[in-house]
């Protein structure tokens, strides 16, 4: 043996090269740990769990969440213009918060808060849904608890013989789970939240895509929450602000034009018409200023800013099944007339001068009787509490047929009644039964893609004639639509651009391709061949068999 030493310690060249490899080892286990945690870091959600979701702070600074490196290459789901069918919304609880005051920057900020209520059909890892010109700011997912308390929607003062079984099924029976009218619903999660460890937005189809760390589970529950921020356009699509006078005063308001595909720039969801859902709606607005949605308002509440500032909080009932294009949201410094009619409320809104100088008393008293007139015509009751008709000066449109919340231009609501001649009184007549006859055909019953839209605007166009002639008997129904809608289309369909009035799905392959859509053949052609049938079939047979389509698609 060797001598003993003082101090030290003496290893083989064996030993020493495990050792090595040791260390080595345990070196790039914590190198990948790292890596890892920091790739889960850049994904976390945005704010602090103990924040209160319902309060928006603009200053707040945009959080960024991690995409994979290879995002806008990679081939996935969200290459197909159409939703997958894995996920289904049941609820959406939205909260919007428009300002009327721009920024620095002269934009005008709007912060929002969605909850979604989402069914699970195939199992993915993959959450999709629309959103566009959206900042994402906390994103959380988790599923719900199971065995859950359930309620019947109930809605009052209806006639509701009149509605066919699916409809009274769905109005009076459907289960809907209670946490739906719970704006905490943290409360019910069970288990644990989803990591997501990506979250990125694709350009060409408007998706806001969720990587998954594990998949959801088929027929389960989920809870999707998402604080975002944006702006509101001043170009009157999505949700717009319009500056106007009244009593020469200068003055704004706030509203939105979403059909067809603007839901998704106010807020993330599943922007197909076919994903209908319900809604419950709080808009965050100036105590000064009224605020409408498709419902009517069930709560006002006051909020206070960082800066001290109070603000008002308008709740609205839970909607009816519906699509999200018709969702629809105003605020505004307007007046109104009102009326009943069979125990539903009807207002109409206007600036105060207008409301004040009585234009708007003729379209409030055709309004009512078209909507009866319908409802009798089709055997199916308008099933809405309330109906709000709003003249915007200079938007976009003639005129929007948002469930319970109609908009239009000013000039085709209101009506002078010192004016001699009668045109305008037509065109009125027109734009408001067009409109109404939307609530049965595109509201009530939908086409399940915009690639047949004049399912939509083909019916509301011929029985906008059939309901101006009701209202005015001088307008003579033939001559009217041969001189307004059918020497029209024949020379339109004579060209070489005719086309027909459904088109194929697969050739919709951009969002840019659905607003062409909306042309004289899905209104005027569609319309055309909806009276030919009505005339080979004779009105009684044709009214019979419109009846019963509607019944047979209730809710679709």
């Amino acid at each position: 043996m060797g001598p003993k030493t003082s101090s030290g310690f003496y290893l083989s060249r064996t030993s020493a090269a495990l050792l090595a490899l040791l260390l080595a080892a345990l070196l790039l286990a914590l190198i990948v740990l790292a890596s890892l945690y920091a790739r889960t870091r850049g994904a976390e959600l945005a704010l602090p769990a103990t924040e209160d979701p319902s309060c928006h702070n603009l200053t707040t600074p945009p959080v960024t969440f991690t995409s994979p490196p290879d995002a806008t290459g990679r081939p996935g789901i969200w290459d197909n213009p159409r939703l997958p069918p894995d996920l289904v919304p049941l609820h959406y609880d939205l909260e919007l918060w428009p300002r009327t005051e721009p920024d620095a920057g002269g934009n005008y900020p709007l912060s929002g808060q969605v909850n979604i209520t989402i069914s699970c059909v195939h199992g993915t890892d993959i959450v999709l849904l629309h959103s566009s010109n959206l900042n994402i700011t906390l994103a959380q997912l988790a599923p719900l608890a199971t065995g859950l308390n359930y309620k019947s929607q109930q809605t009052e003062g209806k006639q509701w013989h009149k509605l066919n079984n699916a409809a009274r099924t769905y109005l009076h029976e459907e289960k809907v789970p209670s946490h739906l009218q719970d704006t905490h619903a943290s409360s019910l999660y069970h288990g644990q939240s989803f990591n997501i460890t990506h979250l990125w937005h694709t350009e060409v189809h408007q998706y806001l895509v969720l990587e998954l760390e594990r998949p959801l589970l088929a027929g389960n529950l989920y809870l999707l929450q998402l604080d975002y921020q944006g702006f509101l356009s001043v170009d009157y699509s999505g949700l717009f602000i319009a500056e106007y006078k009244d009593f020469d005063i200068d003055k704004v308001l706030v509203a939105s034009e979403l059909e067809p595909t603007s839901a998704r720039t106010v807020y993330p969801c599943f922007d197909e018409p076919a994903l209908k859902a319900t809604f419950k709606t709080r808009i965050v607005h100036n105590s000064s200023y009224v605020a409408l949605s498709n419902m009517p308002a069930i709560a006002t509440s006051e909020r206070e800013d960082k800066d001290g500032t109070k603000w008002t909080v308008t709740t609205f009932n839970t909607t009816l099944k519906m699509s999200t294009y018709i969702t629809a949201f105003v605020v505004c410094d307007f007046d109104y007339v009102r009326t009943t009619e069979r125990g539903n409320e009807i207002r109409v809104w206007a600036r105060k001068e207008v409301i004040k100088n009585g234009f708007a008393n003729f379209s409030l008293d055709i309004v009512g009787p078209i909507f009866s007139y319908m409802e009798d015509l089709f055997n199916v009751t308008y099933p809405l509490q309330k109906t709000d008709l709003v003249a915007m000066p200079d938007i976009g449109v003639a005129a929007m047929e948002n469930w319970g919340l109609i908009t239009f231009q000013e000039t085709s609501l209101m009506y002078d009644p010192k004016q001699k001649f009668s045109n305008s009184k037509a065109l009125t007549c027109l734009i408001v039964a067009h409109e109404i006859g939307h609530q049965w055909f595109g509201n009530l019953v939908t086409m399940k893609w915009w690639n047949d839209i004049w399912l939509n605007e083909g019916f509301a166009s011929y029985f906008e004639y059939i309901g101006a002639s009701f209202i005015d008997p001088k307008l003579k129904l033939n001559e009217l639509f041969m001189m307004h809608n059918l020497v029209n289309i024949f020379e339109r369909d004579s060209r070489a651009s005719a086309r027909a009035v459904s088109v194929k799905e697969e050739e919709i392959n951009n969002v840019d391709l659905i607003e062409p859509l909306f042309d004289d053949f899905s209104y005027n052609k569609a319309a055309a061949l909806i009276r030919m049938a009505s005339t080979f079939l004779t009105e009684k047979l044709f009214l019979k068999g419109i009846s019963v389509s509607l019944e047979n698609h209730f809710w679709n």
